[in-house]
Parts: C-alpha cells; sequence; structure tokens
C-alpha cells in the first residue's frame, strides 16, 4: 500500500511540474537525445506503473485466498459440530 500512497505522490508531483513546463522545453540541442530521454523515462514510469498493478493483484489474491480458507475452516466446524450433535443424540 506504500508503493499506492508513492505512485499517488508522484504522479501529483508530475502533474505540477509538467504544468509549469513551457511546451517549447527541451534538455538538449539534438531532437533524437531529446526523443531518447523522454522514451527512457517513459519507460520507468510504465514499468513502475506495471509494477504497482502486479503488487495489487497479487495483494487482492491473497486477500481472496484467505477469505476462501476462512470459509473452508468454517464450513468444517460447522460440519464437525453437527456431527456431535448427532453422536450426543
Amino acid at each position: 500500500m506504500m508503493l499506492c500512497l508513492f505512485f499517488i505522490l508522484l504522479n501529483l508531483f508530475l502533474s505540477l511540474c509538467l504544468e509549469a513546463v513551457p511546451n517549447d522545453f527541451v534538455c538538449f540541442e539534438r531532437r533524437t537525445h531529446n526523443n531518447a530521454l523522454a522514451i527512457l523515462l517513459l519507460n520507468l514510469y510504465f514499468f513502475f506503473v506495471f509494477y504497482i498493478m502486479w503488487e495489487i493483484k497479487s495483494f487482492i489474491f491473497n486477500i481472496f485466498q484467505l477469505f476462501k480458507m476462512n470459509a473452508g475452516t468454517r464450513a468444517i466446524e460447522i460440519i464437525e459440530k453437527d456431527k456431535d450433535k448427532e453422536t450426543n443424540n
């Protein structure tokens, strides 16, 4: 969940910074260098987004497994209680 919080803060920071940067801003003289830098930074950003999505999927899957395990143990407890009632009667 800390990754999600960090991602939200990163997006907020990026949106504030990109609003302040003019449209004709360049880092290097050559256009290819600027494009290469943009591609590199976008790849890093999308990799980070993909990693966060993967972690969220894993978290949701683990919670689902816990609910299934809880339902299974409750069912076993109910069956054992029914067996105990039948043997006592």
